[in-house]
C-alpha cells in the first residue's frame, strides 16, 4: 500500500471509533434515565427540526430531486439544465433516422445508444472544464510549462473518474449496438422468410422443355383431353337457350 492508502485507512478508522465511542456514550445517557421516563432529547424540538421534513410543492419536490445531479453520466437524468434541448432532439433524430427501428424493442435500444453517446460526448467538455478552472486557480502560482501537469494533479481524482466513466459508458455502447445489429438481423431474416414464393410443382416439367434434348412428342401427356363434339354442341345450345340436336 502507498502512504496515501495507508493515511487515508487510518482515517477512516479513527472515524469509525469516534462514531463507536458517541455511540456508546449515547446509550449509556439512555440507560441512567429512570424506567417510563422520557429525555429532554426526546420532549424537546429544535425550531429547525420543527421546520424540517423536505419540500412539499411538487416545484420543490423537482428542484431538490437535481441535487445530487453533477455530471448526468450516471442515473436517469440524461440531460443536464444547462444542455440544449433542440440540439439534444436532433441528436436523437439522427440515430433514429439512421438505424430505422421497427418496434418497441429496436427503438428502446436506439433511444439507449443515442442517450448513451449523448453522455459521452460531454466528457471532453467537461475535461476542457476543469483545465480552464485550473488555469484560472492556478495560473499566477505555477510555471507556464508545468501549469498542465499541476492542474491534473490538482483534479486527479475528477480526471480519473471521467476516464472512468468513458471505458464504462463505450463498452455498454458498444453492447448495445451489436444487440440492435443482432434483432434487425433476426427480423430482417423472418421477413425474408415470410415474403420467400413457394416454386410450383411443374417448373421441373418447364426446365425440361427447355433443354437441347427435349422432343414434342413427350408433351402429349402435358397436353389436355380433347372434349367430344356432341357434349360440346349441348353445352353451348344450353348456354345460348337454343335446344339441342341430340
Amino acid at each position: 500500500m502507498t502512504a496515501r492508502q495507508i493515511r487515508r485507512a487510518a482515517e477512516r478508522k479513527a472515524r469509525k471509533e469516534a462514531i463507536k465511542n458517541a455511540r456508546k456514550a449515547e446509550n449509556s445517557r439512555t440507560l441512567d434515565t429512570e424506567p417510563g421516563s422520557v429525555s429532554d432529547r426526546n420532549r424537546t424540538t429544535h425550531p429547525s427540526q420543527a421546520r424540517a421534513g423536505g419540500p412539499r410543492t411538487e416545484a420543490g419536490k423537482a428542484i431538490s430531486s437535481q441535487n445530487a445531479l453533477k455530471t448526468a453520466l450516471t442515473g436517469r437524468t440524461v440531460l443536464l439544465p444547462t444542455d440544449d434541448r433542440a440540439r439534444y432532439q436532433q441528436h436523437l433524430t439522427h440515430y433514429f433516422h439512421f438505424w430505422k427501428p421497427v418496434g418497441e424493442h429496436e427503438c428502446a435500444l436506439v433511444q439507449l445508444i443515442a442517450d448513451t453517446w449523448w453522455r459521452l460526448l460531454r466528457i471532453p467538455c467537461l475535461e476542457a472544464a476543469l483545465f480552464a478552472k485550473g488555469h484560472h486557480e492556478l495560473a499566477s502560482e505555477c510555471d507556464p510549462n508545468l501549469l498542465r501537469l499541476e492542474i491534473y494533479l490538482k483534479y486527479e481524482k475528477q480526471f480519473r473518474n471521467l476516464a472512468l466513466q468513458e471505458r464504462r459508458l463505450s463498452n455498454y455502447a458498444a453492447r448495445l449496438k451489436a444487440e440492435l445489429e443482432e434483432v434487425k438481423g433476426q427480423r430482417q431474416t423472418e421477413d425474408e422468410a415470410a415474403n420467400d414464393v413457394p416454386e410450383f410443382e411443374f417448373s421441373a416439367a418447364l426446365d425440361h422443355i427447355d433443354s437441347p434434348d427435349f422432343s414434342p412428342a413427350e408433351t402429349d401427356s402435358l397436353q389436355p383431353d380433347t372434349p367430344d363434339p356432341a357434349l360440346l354442341a349441348a353445352s353451348l345450345a344450353h348456354s345460348s337457350g337454343l335446344p339441342s340436336n341430340r
